[in-house]
């Protein structure tokens, strides 16, 4: 079965076309205060027209397995200056299968540069054999977050990564830069360390799926972070994370990741082409560039599930247009955002998940020598109390919401951007759009030999749902 869409820019439509016609698909529509509106009468039908932009139904690619995003201190620190009401309202937008239906969570292992401060789960020096490992911190913040997200969403799927090892595992033994000490002890060390972390919160009733070997081993600045060279990676998951985990019997799948950049030749090449490494290696985590790695992986290693786990932050302070007082969270930062989940979505990637969930109003994290406002899918104002879901959320929910657990990609191909196909496991076909412009335009769209005019309105995102019945 061919499912084709063409975008072509159109002043008037003409050709057959029935009531039943215009009613085969259904279109939820965001722009400006419309929420997933249902605004099946910008789809109509159309009698000619050639595709330059095509969905092939009948080539099923990988699966996609959820959404999700991370939990932060800061995040919960926002969400509690509200009343209980409020705060479950927000919380059910966010993982609420009816919602947003968020269905993954990633937890810091000790600080993130969106803790209230800087900490680890193992603050005494030279506790090799982990005899002070504690969750205490936690239970403060990051595990009542968690449990308010489990009321809502019972089967969240949790997974950890550290921005920093203990302190004193790294040679300056200080939370910003370093390097991971490379001496057998440490590696032994924190192999348990991570272990202890998916033990111990499975006794909380969240039990952990993955373990991320090190956030960003590449970056070092001045928040919490850890630096580490490839071949580190290698013997730490080869000669201990490993096999500690086997001798311990978890579940928890070891992650090569998280990998920020798209140098494939560094550490996914370094630690996949050891045979010994690789066999417990269960998932690569990319984010930000990585998506520049899912070729190559693929190709050269193929079979092993790439998760996506954290989308760019926005209002870079690298690049011309930074704010140093609080982040835009604009419809700019949202099509941003569309434009990378098409593009880990169409390459590989099973899963896809956002930075923070939540942040307060002016949005900085930690950093000692610029605290940074980042983007966030919803602001708290923690002055007023006022709720302020942002572009980006809207747009993340389209995926989220009506990209459901199990659905396929669909073969996308064309000259044409932002446009992206899923089939459900009921067999409807999903077909994600959007329009940047500030005024809006007409796409038309070829669906199982069908052409539909499609309007999209100014700075909008656009899902499409087609019923398998009528396909």
């Amino acid at each position: 079965m061919l499912f084709s869409l063409l975008f072509a820019c159109s002043d008037k439509l003409t050709g057959e076309g029935s009531e039943k016609r215009g009613k085969d698909v259904t279109c939820y529509v965001t722009a400006g205060e419309k929420i997933r509106a249902e605004m099946n009468g910008l789809v109509k039908p159309v009698g000619k027209g050639s595709a330059d932009f095509t969905v092939d139904t009948a080539s099923k690619m990988h699966s996609i397995l959820g959404f999700g995003g991370s939990f932060n201190e800061q995040g919960w620190a926002a969400l509690s200056t509200l009343d209980e009401a409020e705060r479950q309202k927000v919380v059910s937008a966010i993982f609420s299968p009816d919602e947003a239906n968020l269905s993954y969570g990633r937890i810091p292992i000790g600080a993130s540069d969106y803790a209230l401060e800087r900490y680890t789960l193992a603050p005494v020096a030279d506790d090799f054999a982990m005899e002070h490992f504690s969750l205490e911190r936690d239970q403060k913040y990051l595990i009542p977050y968690i449990r308010a997200a489990q009321a809502v969403r019972p089967d969240l799927v949790l997974w950890g990564s550290a921005w920093s090892p203990p302190v004193w595992m790294k040679d300056n033994n200080g939370y910003e830069g370093g390097n991971f000490i490379d001496k057998p002890e440490y590696y032994k060390a924190y192999a348990l360390y991570l272990a202890k972390f998916s033990e111990e919160y499975a006794k909380q009733g969240m039990n952990i799926y993955a373990v991320a070997v090190q956030n960003e081993p590449v970056v070092v600045t001045g928040y919490p972070n850890g630096g580490w060279k490839p071949e580190q990676f290698r013997v730490f998951i080869r000669d201990f994370c490993g096999p500690l985990f086997a001798q311990r019997a978890l579940s928890t799948k070891i992650m090569l990741g998280t990998l920020n950049d798209g140098r494939y030749d560094t550490f996914a090449k370094c630690v996949l082409d050891d045979p010994e490494a690789k066999k417990y290696v269960g998932l690569i985590g990319l984010q930000w560039d990585g998506d520049a790695q899912i070729a190559q992986i693929s190709k050269k290693h193929p079979g092993i599930p790439v998760m996506q786990t954290e989308t760019d932050c926005g209002n870079w302070h690298w690049k011309g247009g930074f704010n140093p007082d609080r982040a835009p969270n604009d419809f700019k930062y949202a099509a941003y955002t569309w434009a990378r989940m098409r593009s880990y979505l169409s390459l590989g990637a099973e899963t896809y998940m956002l930075w923070n969930i939540v942040l307060d109003q002016e949005g900085k994290n930690i950093d000692k020598k610029l605290p940074w406002p980042q983007n966030s899918a919803i602001v708290v104002d923690t002055k007023s109390g006022k709720v302020t879901y942002t572009p980006m959320f809207r747009a993340f929910e389209h995926f989220s919401r009506y990209v459901t657990k199990g659905s396929r990609y669909l073969d996308t191909k064309g000259k044409c951007p932002g446009a992206i196909a899923f089939e459900t496991p009921g067999g409807d076909v999903i077909v994600e759009l959007m329009n940047t412009g500030a005024k809006k335009r007409t796409l038309t769209g070829n669906i199982n030999g069908r052409l539909y005019a499609i309007e999209m309105l100014p700075e909008s995102f656009a899902t499409l749902v087609i019923k398998e019945e009528s396909l």
